[in-house]
């Protein structure tokens, strides 16, 4: 008799849920970032041609728990970049350089970008993409 009971029970409060349905969203945020540069000798201001440039977003850099999944370029004969990147959105966006040619001049470094603006053309949990430049003055 009380598993009877229990069920008709059941059976109310389950349809009673029911009633009202909703949208589901399923996923993960999402940006683009789409990231424009160029690459020049600190001193003569002269284009550098083959510098790789390593680039990602950063996620909470202060608390160092960040996750950086980046994507390597290399600077052209003007001394420019381009690179497109997906990826979770984040607050700050770090670009390395380093010169890997042959004749190493340059040393090691690297700048944070931080993002401030607002996405453009986001829907759901699509944020949109962010547009960024950086001119970088590589030091010997």
């Amino acid at each position: 008799m009380f598993n009877q009971l229990l069920i008709g029970l059941l059976a109310l409060l389950g349809f009673a849920g029911c009633e009202e349905t909703g949208a589901d969203e399923y996923g993960t945020p999402l940006a683009e970032y789409r990231v424009k540069g160029k690459v020049i000798d600190a001193e003569t201001k002269q284009p550098i041609t083959g510098m790789q440039v390593v680039s990602g977003v950063l996620f909470d850099p202060a608390d160092r728990l960040y996750q950086f999944q980046a994507d390597t370029v290399y600077s052209d004969g003007k001394g420019e970049f381009e690179v497109v990147h997906q990826g979770f959105p984040g607050k700050v966006y770090r670009v390395i350089w380093e010169d890997i040619r042959e004749a190493t001049e340059y040393r090691k470094d690297s700048t944070d970008l931080v993002i401030t603006g607002k996405y453009t053309d986001g829907t759901g949990w699509y944020k949109g993409y962010m547009a960024l430049e950086v001119e970088i003055e590589a030091k010997k």
